[in-house]
């Protein structure tokens, strides 16, 4: 929502974006696709999912076993449907209940004003220091240094 929001206003994103050299690699590669098979700019693509969904936040994987984990990458069980029913699964389990309480994450991923479009990888937060609630140590922002938050919510259609 950060590009998209620079891109309405015309403003290079470089100028509020770290990027790196991967980010260029990809674009240029999507640039050249687009070219070689005459498809239609991504100009009217949607950039984001309708609604946030993250790791036990409106999203939730079930094994072939029953078994029940915040998403495929997030290896911790929270339960399994053959012994109680999803819904009381997702609705008591702390685990799932902590994933969804902003107020639990921690670092820059709970002081974030854009938690509720991102709230970061819990799974990356997992798999780096053991403890999903942590910050997504990847994620290049730093929280209040984007000067269009209130313009990025406006295109997304989610409130801050």
């Amino acid at each position: 929502m950060q590009r998209a929001t620079l891109e309405e206003k015309g403003i290079p994103i470089e100028e509020h974006m770290q990027l790196n050299d991967t980010y260029y690699k990809l674009k240029d590669h999507l640039e050249q696709i687009v070219k070689e098979n005459n498809l239609p700019p991504p100009a009217n693509r949607i950039r984001r999912p309708p609604m946030h969904v993250n790791s036990g936040n409106g999203f939730i994987f079930i094994s072939q076993t029953g078994q029940v984990r915040p998403c495929g990458y997030l290896p911790l069980p929270v339960g399994n449907v053959r012994e109680t029913s999803l819904v009381n699964i997702y609705r008591d389990n702390p685990t799932l209940q902590s994933l969804r309480d902003r107020s639990a994450l921690k670092g820059r991923c709970g002081e974030c004003e854009f938690y509720s479009l991102c709230s970061g990888s819990r799974s990356r937060a997992y798999a780096l220091t053991g403890d999903p609630l942590e910050e997504e140590e990847y994620c290049i922002y730093h929280p209040g240094t984007f000067p269009f938050t209130d313009e990025a919510f406006a295109l997304s259609g989610i409130e801050a």
